[in-house]
């Protein structure tokens, strides 16, 4: 599917399906942690390699133990797409920050993951993903401003609150990265969902 290099390097990974994943048309992830039980289906037209429940696949070398749910490296033409994707239950502005942590963790085992297969990651195309089934952000940030509003003089600024709603994250590696951030709305009830990377 990819370059003789990159097939023979898959080749010496896990084979365990919730693991590793080769797909050209739909993923599905499956997160089962109480604080984001979750399944989404992703379109794709692309060919990509899935590494799933990478929080609990560690690279062990790595001291930077808070990593995202999955990674996936999206073949288009000659270059390399970097998604990163964070499951959670319900989203609250004292988490977002622990969840850019885990989007960071998520990118350091990814460039591991790259350099390992070959691949080089397109760093001005990165895309970060938080799956949720409740925003409690939004709500947090109406009360902020009619309490914020009440107070003379006050900044009516809220950094979590405009970070979650910029799509945009910036990640502090060997650089300031910029990457686009999608929020994908799961089903209340279910956890279930689906998306297109297309």
């Amino acid at each position: 599917m990819f370059n003789k290099e990159i097939d023979k390097m898959i080749s010496y990974l896990k084979k365990e399906k919730d693991c590793i994943e080769i797909s050209e048309e739909n993923i599905y992830l499956e997160e089962k942690s109480k604080d984001g039980e979750a399944e989404l289906k992703l379109m794709v037209n692309n060919p990509c390699i899935v590494f799933k429940q990478v929080d609990k696949n560690l690279n062990s070398y790595l001291h930077y133990k808070r990593c995202a749910d999955s990674i996936i490296f999206e073949k288009v033409n000659d270059t390399w797409i970097l998604h990163i994707l964070e499951f959670k239950k319900t989203v609250k502005s004292k988490e977002w920050n622990g969840i850019k942590e885990q989007f960071l963790g998520g990118f350091l085992n990814a460039r591991s993951l790259a350099g390992y297969l070959g691949i080089n990651i397109d760093y001005n195309n990165i895309k970060l993903y938080t799956c949720f089934r409740n925003d409690k952000i939004r709500a947090q940030r109406a009360a902020t401003l009619i309490e914020l509003r009440s107070q003379v003089g006050k900044s009516l600024k809220n950094t979590e609150v405009d970070d979650w709603e910029s799509g945009q994250v910036e990640l502090y590696a060997f650089n300031k990265l910029k990457c686009e951030h999608s929020r994908i709305i799961l089903d209340k009830d279910t956890g279930g969902g689906s998306y297109s990377l297309f």
